[in-house]
């Protein structure tokens, strides 16, 4: 772990084949085998530097002033030889460089961060690019630029690969509450030409620094530079590295040794990495009973699925639930940073059924998968009280018609239990049975049951929602439902009591719903009746 010039922060294999760091300070020649030669810059810089190897063999990075206002701009485009010497420097102006790449022929691309103002969302962030001949001519901005851009690099290729985040917008302002990361290529105009792969990450975890590996891999660093991992376009999958929080990654580069190398700005350093480590796949956290994944309520059952998660099949047997089954626990690392273990119901080899416990802090949380000492594999959830909520299937699959039955309570105050689809013997799937409101003295209760409809073990207001399928909009009911809390006798399972009105009565396909008095926008998954 060699110690380079103070606060390295940028790192880039030179055209003499040696790493070559930048800092506040100045600029670091580290040969393979370690060796260090310091190279001071004249003048007091601040901000993020950024260093590229450009197609004319020379060392090109961006430096920006910190006296308060300057006359010809306060950022700036350098060029040095592999001496470290300075050749040139060319103003960029007022605006702070946020990225650099040198592209194929003798352009070099600059990021800057802007603003883009929306109707009634305000100023976004917004991320535009200038390029510029290696003479320091600038060819132009680009018109096309990537809201929610974290991290981009040019790989061997020529292609700029991005990592932000998608589904930023919703009708006309931003959405950010439920991000969808993205990893992929733009063109040279800015816009999505290639989308490689897209995931459900926390921010911490969105690709901000790239290496480009001989053997096809793409390593990348998360936007809070401490969570290291790698993508596999061939096989579409996120693979994080097993390491302690002390690591700090500020920039990657895979060297000429065909190693990973990367610099440390808190420690000082550059090091290489072996990437023959444990490295964990990215799997699935989702609600157990909608199969919507990411957002997750406290205290919900979690159906979590991955890929040789336990070596068998095994149930809960007990009541409270166990914490391991077959050697396999969960454990949840929350916002707050306090690691909680999970109950588990079930195991086996491709999911998880578990529990989130309900004080975990709301916020990105990683799920970890362990068997003994040992970590299978990694998923991140968001916890969100106001996550919608699911409701539980005859087929499981969180469509069609649900787990539950008809309460159907009489004048005497006999009552007595229906329910609501039976078994077809040839398609071995469960169809609706019609519900039948009977005598008018009669009253029909909807008995449904879900998951993530609770608030941290406590009922909460819902209305529930009866859509005609046909579009016979004056048959569409709205009422308040009875009850929507917890169970009672299984952990994160959830009841719903609704007293039908009789107005449905012969009203037919309904699609039917819960949604939030407190947040209309949040509805559950959708299921299935018949009147």
């Amino acid at each position: 772990m060699p110690v380079v010039a103070q606060k390295p922060e940028n790192l880039v294999v030179g055209p003499d084949r040696n790493l070559w760091v930048i800092g506040p300070d100045g600029l670091a020649r580290v040969t393979p085998t370690g060796a260090v030669t310091g190279i001071p810059l004249a003048s007091s810089y601040a901000g993020r530097n950024f260093i590229v190897s450009g197609s004319d063999g020379n060392l090109w990075f961006t430096r920006t002033l910190t006296v308060s206002q300057p006359t010809s701009g306060s950022s700036f485009l350098v060029k040095a030889d592999v001496r470290g010497q300075v050749l040139a420097q060319y103003s960029l102006g007022y605006y702070t460089p946020k990225g650099l790449v040198a592209e194929p022929g003798s352009t070099l691309r600059v990021a800057f961060d802007w603003f883009l103002k929306i109707e009634h969302c305000g100023a976004v962030p917004y991320t535009i690019w200038q390029r510029y001949k290696t003479d320091g001519e600038r060819v132009g901005g680009e018109a096309g630029g990537i809201l929610g851009l974290h991290g981009y690099a040019l790989d061997t290729q020529g292609r700029l690969w991005v990592g932000g985040i998608s589904e930023y917008f919703s009708g006309a302002c931003v959405l950010v509450n439920n991000p969808r990361t993205l990893l992929g290529v733009v063109n040279q105009l800015g816009v999505n030409e290639e989308i490689a792969f897209t995931t459900r990450l926390p921010l911490s975890l969105v690709p901000a620094r790239f290496a480009f590996a001989s053997d096809g891999r793409i390593w990348f660093v998360g936007s809070d530079l401490r969570n290291l991992g790698y993508f596999v376009p061939s096989r579409q999958g996120f693979f994080f590295a097993d390491l302690p929080a002390t690591h700090s990654f500020n920039d990657l580069v895979w060297g000429p040794d065909n190693n990973l190398w990367w610099v440390d700005t808190a420690r000082n350093s550059i090091s290489r990495f072996t990437t023959a480590g444990s490295f964990l796949a990215l799997g699935t956290s989702a609600n157990a009973a909608s199969y919507r994944d990411f957002d997750a309520n406290p205290g919900q059952i979690s159906a979590l699925f991955g890929t040789d998660l336990a070596t068998e099949t095994r149930a809960a047997a007990t009541n409270p639930l166990p914490t391991s089954l077959a050697g396999v626990t969960v454990a949840i690392m929350d916002n707050a940073g306090i690691e909680h273990t999970a109950p588990l119901f079930f195991v086996s080899p491709g999911q998880i059924n578990y529990q989130l416990p309900p004080a975990v802090a709301a916020g990105f949380a990683i799920v970890k998968v362990k068997r003994g000492e040992q970590a299978i594999q990694v998923a991140a959830i968001n916890v969100n009280e106001e996550a919608a909520s699911g409701l539980f299937t005859f087929d499981g699959n969180g469509q069609g018609v649900p787990a539950g039955l008809i309460l159907r309570v009489r004048a005497n105050g006999t009552i007595s239990y229906e329910p609501l689809a039976q078994l077809n013997p040839t398609t071995k799937r469960y169809e609706q049975l019609p519900i039948v409101f009977g005598a008018p003295t009669e009253q029909l209760y909807l008995v449904l049951f879900g998951t993530g409809i609770a608030r941290r073990g406590q009922a909460v207001p819902y209305d529930f929602y009866l859509d005609n399928i046909a579009h016979n909009h004056a048959r569409d009911t709205r009422t308040l439902a009875d009850y929507a809390g917890p169970q009672r006798q299984l952990v994160g399972l959830d009841q719903v009591n609704v007293l039908l009105p009789r107005s449905l009565a012969g009203a037919g396909d309904m699609w039917c719903y819960l949604v939030n008095k407190t947040n209309i926008g949040l509805k559950s998954s959708g299921v299935l009746l018949k009147f």
